[in-house]
């Protein structure tokens, strides 16, 4: 069938007006004209299930969170989201994202079916549509009383999680459930009002849980809560200046999750408002500013933070650059717990990462990523099971990688063919390794060492050795260097080819 069959088929049931206004629901990329007959559902599209569905043969990709979640201004393979999105369209693929209009219409009697509950209403009304009142969670009865731990196991089991959190009496018999997929925490007054006796939902706090329990009610708790993002103010963007939020807000917002976005995280009234959510545990990745000791030490498990070097190595600001400008072979993430000094704490976790000899700091960084959010998820479930093993940094081993400027990019031809290199993955995505030719600024983005045989040989580094239809070949203080793709001021990044053709180069010209 057509694409747009299927999509017209599923808007009839879920259509995108049930959405919340935030959401972005729908054809998000393809021609929706094109045949399709292999369907591809996953709950995100990440670069590995979008490696899978091609591998698979998909020609459409059906997912709960949308991918694109706001505008977007250039699509390219620098990012993430360019990258699946330019996969998406070399490989002619269908991509439609279903979210909280399916939460609505179909995910809330879905999870009421596998819970086993009957006679069921809407726990959240939205909105009233063909004469039925519609909404988040549903609440309704079970066939027969059970107790508390016993309805418990069957959440476990029905829903084949590892484990589930219980708040309450695990003998108190339990008959009229509420429901919500997800984080549900704003819809527990909801769940009272309904008259639940218990109320399966997900991401629920410590305290929460104990306070909804002294109200009466029961709860089942699917997994942690994130209570609350502390991000970065929005920032003005391009020549509009109009304002671009982090993907950290966007990703929470996606996931209904409160944002914080200090100007100053030490002022006194944001300390109060970070106490007021009473969190168990910090988690910090790459904010940007200095937590004072006081925020570190309000929650009751202490902050921990996901650093991308193997510590006591590559302190500080810039390590996945520093890593790859040292010529390291392995890099990795350690789980930390914070103190006052700048990446001194206890080591909790640590992850290995093997460097390529391709890498760029681009591509080190994305791998790191993927083993950090592992590592913090198994070392999250470990400090609530109480079996984490603090280790102090040993000092006598440590370096630091200090901030990066933009006069780190320029070359120096002195150094050697295999350092300059390294400078040019290192300094990939800024501020990127730069010399001059003729007058103007080159920025090199792709080069690589090469044997010197049938090269000419010149004293002065940063002389042009040889020139081809596709490569320059830089004489340095040891060893010749290729350059294969490059950026003269005030033009596109280009191929040393295509560079060519505007811009005439000869041997023994100078760089620099």
């Amino acid at each position: 069938m057509k694409a747009y069959e299927l999509t017209s088929w599923l808007e009839k049931k879920y259509p995108a007006a049930a959405a919340e206004d935030w959401d972005n629901v729908g054809l998000l990329t393809g021609d929706d004209t094109r045949e399709i007959s292999h369907v591809f559902l996953a709950l995100d599209l990440t670069e590995e299930t979008l490696a899978e569905a091609v591998k698979n043969g998909a020609d459409m990709i059906l997912t709960h969170h949308p991918m694109i979640f706001s505008g977007i201004k250039k699509i390219n393979n620098h990012s993430f989201t360019g990258r699946k999105i330019l996969t998406l369209i070399q490989k002619g693929i269908v991509y439609y994202a279903m979210h909280t209009n399916y939460d609505v219409l179909g995910m809330a009697d879905l999870s009421a079916g596998y819970l086993k509950l009957e006679n069921c209403t809407v726990l959240s009304p939205t909105e009233e549509r063909d004469g039925e009142e519609q909404g988040f969670g549903r609440v309704g009865e079970l066939s027969e009383t059970m107790t508390l731990g016993a309805y418990a196991k069957l959440v476990k089991e029905s829903l084949k999680l590892n484990d589930v959190k219980v708040y309450g009496d695990l003998d108190r018999e339990v008959k009229r459930i509420a429901v919500c997929t997800g984080s549900g925490k704003s819809m527990i007054h909801d769940a009272l009002a309904a008259g639940a006796d218990a109320y399966v939902t997900g991401d629920i706090d410590h305290h929460t849980g104990i306070d909804t329990v002294a109200e009466g009610l029961a709860l089942i708790d699917a997994g942690h809560e994130v209570v609350l993002a502390v991000t970065q103010p929005d920032k003005p963007k391009g020549r509009s200046g109009k304002l671009q939020m982090s993907p950290v807000k966007e990703c929470a917002l996606q996931h209904d999750i409160p944002v914080l976005q200090p100007i100053k995280i030490k002022r006194a009234e944001e300390i109060e408002r970070l106490r007021q959510y009473e969190a168990d545990v910090y988690v910090v990745a790459a904010f940007g500013q200095i937590l004072s000791q006081e925020i570190l030490d309000l929650p009751h498990y202490g902050s921990l933070c996901i650093h991308a070097s193997l510590l006591p190595a590559y302190r500080g600001a810039s390590p996945i650059n520093r890593v790859i400008m040292d010529g390291q072979k392995k890099s990795g993430v350690t789980i930390m717990q914070m103190d006052a000094g700048i990446d001194t704490g206890d080591i909790l976790t640590q992850s290995e990462v093997v460097i390529e000899d391709t890498d760029t700091d681009l591509s080190l960084e994305e791998k790191l990523s993927k083993v950090g959010a592992e590592l913090i998820v198994e070392t999250l479930q470990k400090l609530e099971a109480g079996t984490l093993t603090a280790t102090k940094q040993d000092d006598s081993k440590s370096c630091y990688a200090k901030l990066l400027t933009k006069a780190m990019g320029q070359i120096d031809w002195n150094q050697s063919a295999l350092s300059i290199d390294r400078q040019v993955r290192g300094l990939y995505s800024w501020p990127g390794a730069y010399t001059s030719c003729k007058g103007k600024m080159l920025k090199i983005w792709q080069a690589k060492p090469v044997e010197e045989e049938g090269i000419a040989a010149y004293s002065m580094p940063g002389s042009i050795a040889r020139v081809t239809k596709n490569e320059i070949f830089v004489q340095t203080g040891d060893g010749v260097l290729c350059l294969q793709e490059v950026q003269l001021e005030g033009k596109k990044r280009m191929k040393v080819h295509d560079f060519l053709l505007g811009c005439k180069v000869e041997e023994g010209e100078v760089l620099g």
